[in-house]
């Protein structure tokens, strides 16, 4: 008799576990969203955050610009998975690490740039240097005569 009893007993966990795994498919699992749902509106803040992002030049030849793109892609959709569950908190997080590696890239990439600027600017100045001792070289050599 008690046999039949965890027979039957087993047979309606089974049967249970079944019915809740057909009819209740994504309601208990939050693992089922995704981040490229283009049905849910994110928030202003993720909203604004990939406007800034989308300015923002990257040169993937270099190892450093490259990881840094990996990064913020990668924060951006944490921030949206926190965004569609709901998790506010979160969300913040993740978009102010984003925030924080793009303004450092953004700061590394103004530097970089003015450093070039500079360096450009040093080669013309070191060029127009040359050209003005050239020319004062040949005007000793062959000294403009002038009637007084």
């Amino acid at each position: 008799m008690t046999f039949l009893r965890w027979i039957y007993s087993g047979l309606v966990v089974s049967i249970l576990l079944v019915i809740v795994g057909i009819f209740g498919n994504g309601m208990f699992s939050v693992g089922q969203v995704s981040a490229e749902d283009k049905a849910h509106s994110y928030s202003q803040a993720i909203k604004g955050f990939e406007q800034r992002y989308s300015l923002a030049k990257f040169d993937l030849k270099r190892k450093s610009h490259l990881l840094r793109k990996m990064r913020l892609e990668h924060f951006s959709a944490q921030a949206k998975q926190a965004d569609i569950r709901g998790w506010e908190s979160k969300r913040e997080r993740f978009l102010e690490r984003a925030d924080n590696v793009l303004r450092h890239h953004l700061s590394q990439y103004a530097y970089e740039d003015n450093s070039a600027l500079q360096a450009t600017r040093a080669a013309n100045s070191e060029s127009l240097a040359t050209q003005t001792a050239n020319t004062e070289a040949r005007s000793a050599v062959n000294p403009v005569i002038t009637a007084d």
